[in-house]
C-alpha cells in the first residue's frame, strides 16, 4: 500500500493554526469546568446528555485531523457528518430551555428501542440453548418490550416509523427547527459527504490520475478534500465549544471571538489558494480507450 505517513497534508498555515487555536481553548474549556467540581446530579439532564455528546465531538475531531494530516480527506466525509449531525442533536435539545430536560430523558430512554432492534436475532441465537438461558432471555425481552411500550406512551408514538430515531424526528428536520442556517448547513454537507460515505460513483476522478498513456487508480494518501473538510471541522468543533461556554457559563466569550478570527482567516487563506490553482489544471487529450490501466497499493 502507499504509504506517506510523515508527510503532513494540512499545509495552510493559517489553517494549522485555527485548529490549535481550537484544540488549545477546548483545553482550557474543560480545565476549567473541572476547577469547579461539580457532581453528576448537580448537573440538569440536557447539561448531562451534552458533556457525552462533548466528548465524543472531542474524539471525533481528532480523529478527522489525524487523517487529513495523513492524506485521507475523502474518508474523513463520515466523521465529518457524524460531526455535524451530533451537533444538531444537542442544538436540538437545548433549542427551547423549557423542554431540555424532556428532551435529554428521551433521548436515554430511547435505548430500550435500540435493545428491542438486536431481540429477533438474539432470540435465534437462543434456540439450542439451555433452559436456564432461554429464561433469562425471555425476562429480558419482557423488560425490554415493556420499556418500549412506557416509551411510546410516555412520548406519545403512535406508530413505529417515529421509533427510527430516539426524536421523532430526522436528523434533517431536527436542523430545521434550530435554525434556517443549521438545516441549509446540513443539506450542502449531507450531499457532499455522501460523495464518500455511500458506494456511488460520485467522486470516482478523485480516486483516478490520468495521465497520457496511463489511467491510475489511486487509494493512498492525497491532498483531496483535506484542508476543506478540516476547515469544516474546525467550524463544527467552533460551535461545540461556544455551546459549552453558554451552558456551563464560564466567561470565554473573548477567546471565543478570537478563535473565531483564526478561522477566518484560515478561510481566507483556502481562499487565496483556490483562486491561485484555479485554471491550472489541463485536461488529457488522450481517449480513454487508449490507456493502461495501473493499480497503486
Amino acid at each position: 500500500m502507499t504509504k506517506n505517513m510523515d508527510h503532513n497534508f494540512i499545509s495552510c498555515l493559517e489553517l494549522a493554526q485555527a485548529g490549535k487555536a481550537a484544540h488549545d481553548l477546548g483545553r482550557t474549556l474543560f480545565q476549567e469546568i473541572n476547577r469547579r467540581n461539580i457532581k453528576l446530579f448537580d448537573l440538569p439532564a440536557h447539561k448531562r446528555i451534552f458533556l457525552f455528546i462533548m466528548t465524543r465531538a472531542v474524539k471525533t475531531f481528532a480523529a478527522i485531523e489525524v487523517l487529513c494530516q495523513r492524506g485521507y480527506g475523502q474518508d474523513v466525509s463520515a466523521l465529518l457528518r457524524s460531526l455535524l449531525e451530533n451537533l444538531i442533536t444537542v442544538q436540538y435539545i437545548i433549542y427551547d430551555p423549557h423542554k431540555a430536560d424532556e428532551k435529554a430523558r428521551r433521548f436515554v430512554e430511547y435505548k430500550w428501542v435500540i435493545f428491542k432492534r438486536s431481540i429477533a436475532e438474539e432470540e435465534l441465537s437462543l434456540r439450542r440453548a439451555p433452559e436456564k438461558s432461554q429464561k433469562e432471555f425471555l425476562e429480558k425481552k419482557a423488560l425490554v418490550l415493556s420499556h418500549v411500550e412506557d416509551f411510546k406512551k410516555k412520548y406519545r408514538v403512535t406508530s413505529d416509523r417515529a421509533l427510527v430515531t430516539w426524536s421523532g424526528r430526522t436528523v434533517k428536520d431536527m436542523a430545521r427547527i434550530v435554525s434556517r442556517e443549521l438545516h441549509q448547513e446540513y443539506e450542502s454537507m449531507f450531499r457532499q459527504c455522501s460523495r464518500f460515505s455511500h458506494p456511488t460513483i460520485l467522486g470516482d476522478k478523485e480516486y483516478i490520475i490520468q495521465g497520457h498513456k496511463t489511467l491510475t487508480f489511486a487509494p493512498g494518501p492525497s491532498a483531496v478534500g483535506v484542508e476543506w473538510n478540516y476547515l469544516f471541522a474546525i467550524q463544527y468543533f467552533i460551535q461545540y465549544l461556544e455551546l459549552v461556554n453558554g451552558l456551563f457559563i464560564l466567561g470565554y466569550e473573548q477567546p471565543l471571538a478570537c478563535l473565531r478570527q483564526n478561522f477566518q482567516n484560515a478561510q481566507d487563506g483556502l481562499n487565496k489558494k483556490s483562486l491561485a490553482s484555479s485554471g491550472s489544471s489541463q485536461k488529457s487529450e488522450t481517449h480513454l480507450k487508449e490507456v493502461k490501466v495501473y493499480v497503486q497499493y
